[in-house]
């Protein structure tokens, strides 16, 4: 049986400038997918061009970052979480058999996209892309993300094939919290996969990845 997951929160100015310089460095990528990451300055991408230089972005986020404003929102954020661990179906996990870390790493950030993950653990929430009632509802999208992303780069599967996936067992969950991406309709394709092989995540995706080979 797993134990519900313990959630760290932290939040640091040093962890600011990497945020800023990390989503700079990403820049492309996000256009390529179509993201709107939000820069010191409460800038949009559409504002960041070639003259934008990211140490006017990292001096910036110095000047902006409020202590206080980090430690409201964390204790916001616990005590949604406190949902997720009175509401946690034992049962259910276990039939889905993704396996959640017994500890996440949270960290807040006034930047970059409203969620993003690094493997094992560690997690980072943008507090000012996300409405703040609905922080910990991201924060366990991001939780299944970690979970199959092993089997998302051992299959190669694209991007909203990823989310897809996500949003499917992010429903089956926890239904009361859940919701669905605005995702190419091309995905949808996920859905049968899912339906067939909930309880056998590798199969599903393995599956999914013959039938992407397929099609292309």
């Amino acid at each position: 049986m797993q134990k519900i997951p313990i959630i760290k929160i932290n939040y640091s100015l040093e962890f600011e400038q990497i945020r800023v310089r990390d989503t700079f460095k990403k820049i492309e990528w996000f256009r390529e997918h179509k993201y709107d990451p939000l820069f010191p300055g409460n800038k949009k991408l559409s504002e960041i061009d070639d003259g934008c230089r990211l140490d006017d972005l990292i001096e910036l986020a110095k000047s902006e970052y409020n202590q206080q404003y980090y430690i409201d929102i964390s204790s916001r954020f616990i005590d949604q979480w406190q949902w997720f661990v009175d509401h946690w179906n034992e049962s259910m996990i276990e039939e889905s058999a993704l396996k959640f870390q017994d500890t996440y790493e949270v960290f807040l950030t006034s930047y970059g996209v409203g969620g993003s993950y690094d493997v094992p653990n560690t997690i980072v929430m943008n507090m000012r892309q996300r409405d703040h009632n609905r922080l910990v509802i991201i924060l366990f999208h991001e939780m299944i993300h970690l979970t199959i992303e092993h089997l998302i780069q051992k299959y190669s599967i694209p991007h909203w094939y990823k989310e897809r996936i996500v949003d499917l067992f992010y429903k089956k969950l926890f239904p009361e919290k859940s919701f669905e991406q605005n995702l190419p309709k091309e995905v949808l394709a996920v859905d049968s996969f899912f339906n067939k092989h909930f309880s056998q995540p590798e199969v599903m995706i393995k599956e999914l990845a013959k039938y992407l080979t397929r099609a292309n």
